[in-house]
């Protein structure tokens, strides 16, 4: 399974970039329609419990997957130490918005699932350019 992986190395990145940029624009493009559905709701209206420990590692999970791999990925392969602050950064957002941003009035407020969307399209955009101009 591994030699799969290595064998198939830089066809599954460009993959799961495009991937990422696909998830990243259509939350960007929906983005209102999320807000304003957001504005429409009330904590009463949800019948999960937002702060238990299980959302919050659910949410931390999904982010690991969304943005936080790429970063590592684009680190381990270039090895540029802005990459790993600005991880370590998104990090500490993403922890922050998973442990305090747990309500449905908090979510109506955040603006913080917006930036980092923005901010990976435009990371992923450059990291795909530019490993797809290494690999030639």
């Amino acid at each position: 399974m591994i030699e799969f992986f290595q064998t198939n190395q830089a066809p599954l990145i460009i993959i799961y970039g495009c991937i990422l940029l696909y998830i990243n624009i259509s939350y960007l493009r929906e983005h209102k329609q999320v807000n304003e559905g957001l504005q429409e709701i009330s904590s009463q209206e949800v019948y999960i419990k937002t702060e238990s420990l299980t959302v919050i590692l659910l949410t931390l999970g999904f982010a690991f997957f969304r943005s936080w791999l790429i970063y590592l990925l684009a680190y381990n392969l270039t090895g540029n130490i802005i990459i790993a602050f600005l991880l370590g950064i998104f990090i500490i957002m993403d922890a922050y918005h998973a442990i305090f941003n747990y309500t449905v009035e908090k979510l109506k407020k955040t603006k913080i699932v917006w930036f980092r969307s923005i901010t990976d399209t435009l990371f992923i955009t450059v990291f795909m350019i530019y490993y797809m101009l290494y690999l030639i």
